[in-house]
């Protein structure tokens, strides 16, 4: 009560048209002042001057005392002294008035102006406490940070009243440089003001990670840095109207959350005012604050509803390509959808079956061999790649059971983004789920066809089996032929092997023709049942076997053997080619021989091909064992004889070939027949000798 009671007490015995007063700023200028809080008064809008007085003398004045003095010529009291609340600050007052006015009275008048001045100063602080609670209240008010940015300096140029404009900039990683992101009292220009770390007041402060007041020269001083053309955007920015440019006072404080350094606030001081204080740092430090929690919450925001709107968008590709399987799509309407959601020409290539979705579009041409997918498809995770063309592609593996089944190719117009990777994600596991069904449609098919082949070796019902050849493209009096094809044992991973099982049979479907005979792969081995009229037509298709598996080798593709049986005329004599198919098969695998091998081109060896190896091994080792000895090789009885073999027993050939003298041969020839107990010109010894030598070199 009694506060009010004084103020009272002051306003009835000083009306405030009877007195001034005035207070100094920070720049020792006198502002007049005028009380705003108390009602009913209302002062002259007139602003007297306030050297129009002549005012006491300065005298040591303490918080409590002050100086006075009577002018008769104005007719007012005179008064001199300092508020020590809520800061120290020099006032001059005036009472008019007849005539001194006692102690007493000019105790009660000091009391009043000290009142009023401390009224006022909780009226300013009550005004930016309001200020920061609306800053507060302004986190909530939008969930646009430009908005909230906005909304925060307009708060901070009415929390710290005796600055003028000010700024705000946030830092931009990708061109390292702050970036104006909203500002009170600027031009437009100030959104071309982008500052590197380090130049001017932003750049220095938002280094140093420390707030800071620039008085004038100071704030010059960190400016010298600025580049020419920032500088100009700083000063259009500051002045209106064609008013010259004056270098303002500086209050600049860093935007900091979880000390990761976001941005700079920066306010201006132009006109002058009081001093600019700690207090007022601190208090532009808070809303900076304020600036990085608006900034963190609204980043919050952004990235939930990215993250909201991803899982909406992540569902919606998810129930397309369920409803595409549902519906039992093929691969070719996957792909085109595939295509229209990426937004980006893409192709499917499924690698077990060399062929591509859409079939002749630009993406197969440029990829129109394997060469690119050998050394990737065991890595099975997506890349970027760049022919020769200058074109880039994103290759996104399919795979299934640790082993690639295809890749979908996507044309780079643009890098590729989250979503995209996610249709292709989705895409890929409807893919892979076709590509294993067909899989699985297909070994029904080999099976089938195996127990027609089967069928076909013992012939036991001809009618039916020749009603039944048609199904598999065989007809009964066309001459046919059987080949065998068996892959190496150099793939480990059976699914890998698997895979280049299942490519070789579409490369050799594509050559071939699907219609061109029984074609199937039954354990580890391809078999083909072929119809060709003649010899010629038989070569013509083997020169086809050979062209599919030249396209499909690769660095990492296995060795194959290729077994090929003779011309049979009809269906009865299937089994008989096959057998010689078979026996071609182990010519080639018992020598560790890689390559295809007709049964009309193994000769002689056909007599040995029942023969266990073992027995092979006996009988050489029998014959050449004795001109293997240390010896015998240091006259290398063993060569001497090979070559005399494959020279026709010419001796003049035989000793040219291995550069020694005639005599020289014929004297090793007796020590062969010595050695061996033989005698070259008997037929029978000549025969083992013979046998033994070329089995040593083919088996």
């Amino acid at each position: 009560m009694l506060p009010n009671t004084s103020i009272q007490i002051g306003h009835d015995r000083f009306p405030a048209a009877s007195y001034h007063i005035w207070t100094a700023t920070a720049h020792h200028h006198w502002s007049y002042f005028q009380d705003h809080i108390a009602a009913g008064f209302e002062q002259s809008t007139d602003e007297p001057a306030c050297d129009d007085w002549s005012w006491p003398h300065p005298q040591s004045l303490t918080h409590f005392s002050y100086s006075t003095q009577f002018d008769r010529e104005k007719g007012c009291q005179l008064f001199l002294f300092t508020t020590e609340n809520p800061e120290l600050i020099p006032v001059r007052a005036l009472l008019y008035c007849d005539e001194p006015q006692d102690r007493s009275i000019c105790d009660l008048f000091v009391l009043h102006v000290r009142y009023t001045l401390l009224q006022q100063a909780f009226h300013s602080q009550w005004q930016e406490h309001e200020q920061w609670l609306q800053g507060l209240r302004s986190l909530t008010s939008s969930l646009d940070v430009d908005v909230l940015l906005l909304h925060i300096m307009k708060n901070a140029m009415q929390a710290i009243p005796t600055v003028d404009r000010g700024f705000l900039m946030l830092y931009d990683a990708e061109t390292n440089l702050l970036i104006p992101k909203a500002s009170v009292g600027m031009g437009s220009q100030i959104y071309d003001f982008k500052a590197a770390i380090g130049e001017g007041i932003t750049g220095k402060v938002f280094q140093a990670g420390v707030g800071r007041i620039f008085d004038r020269e100071q704030a010059r001083e960190a400016m010298k840095n600025i580049r020419p053309e920032n500088m100009a955007h700083l000063i259009e920015a500051s002045v209106a109207d064609d008013v010259e440019f004056d270098q303002p006072i500086v209050m600049a404080v860093p935007v900091t959350m979880n000390e990761e350094q976001l941005g700079v606030m920066i306010v201006h001081q132009i006109k002058a005012k009081r001093q600019l204080t700690w207090q007022d740092l601190r208090r532009l430090q808070g809303l900076a604050d304020l600036a990085a929690i608006a900034i963190y919450n609204a980043h919050l925001y952004t990235e939930q509803r990215r993250a909201n709107e991803y899982l909406v968008k992540r569902s919606q590709i998810h129930e397309i390509f369920i409803q595409l399987s549902l519906e039992e799509a093929d691969l070719g309407t996957i792909t085109s959808t595939t295509c229209s959601m990426v937004g980006m020409p893409t192709a499917l290539i499924d690698l077990t079956q060399n062929q591509w979705y859409p079939a002749q579009s630009e993406i197969e041409t440029h990829f129109s061999s394997f060469s690119l997918f050998s050394s990737w498809e065991r890595k099975c995770c997506p890349r970027e790649v760049t022919l020769p063309t200058g074109d880039c592609y994103h290759l996104f593996p399919i795979a299934g059971g640790g082993i690639t089944l295809g890749c979908f190719v996507v044309e780079l117009l643009r890098p590729m983004e989250q979503l995209d990777m996610v249709v292709l994600e989705q895409a890929g596991a409807i893919v892979a789920l076709e590509m294993i069904n067909t899989h699985s449609r297909t070994e029904l098919g080999y099976k089938k066809s195996f127990e027609f082949y089967n069928d076909l070796l013992l012939f036991r019902e001809p009618a039916d089996l020749v009603a039944r050849a048609k199904e598999f493209g065989l007809f009964a009096k066309q001459p046919l032929f059987v080949v065998l094809i068996q892959m190496s044992n150099s793939l480990q991973n059976p699914k890998q092997k698997e895979a280049c099982h299942r490519r070789l049979i579409a490369g050799l479907h594509t050559t071939l023709g699907s219609r061109s005979g029984l074609l199937f792969s039954f354990h580890e081995k391809i078999t083909l049942v072929l119809h060709a009229d003649s010899s010629l037509k038989q070569n013509h298709l083997l020169q086809k076997i050979s062209t599919a598996i030249e396209r499909w080798e690769t660095e990492d593709t296995p060795v194959l053997q290729i077994g090929v049986g003779s011309l049979y005329p009809g269906l009865e004599h299937t089994a008989k080619s096959a057998e010689e198919a078979n026996k071609s098969l182990t010519f080639l695998h018992n020598r560790n021989k890689p390559g295809m091998i007709r049964y009309e081109e193994i000769g002689i060896n056909r007599l040995f091909l029942s023969q266990p190896p073992e027995e092979i091994e006996r009988f050489i080792n029998e014959i050449l064992t004795p001109l293997r000895s240390s010896k015998a090789q240091a006259s290398e009885l063993e060569q001497t004889v090979k070559e005399y073999i494959a020279a026709n027993r010419s001796t003049s050939l035989t000793a040219e070939r291995l550069h020694i003298h005639p005599n020289t041969l014929y004297h090793r020839l007796r020590k062969i027949e010595e050695i061996l107990h033989i005698d070259l010109d008997d037929p029978d010894d000549w025969l083992k000798l013979y046998l033994a030598c070329h089995l040593s070199q083919t088996y």
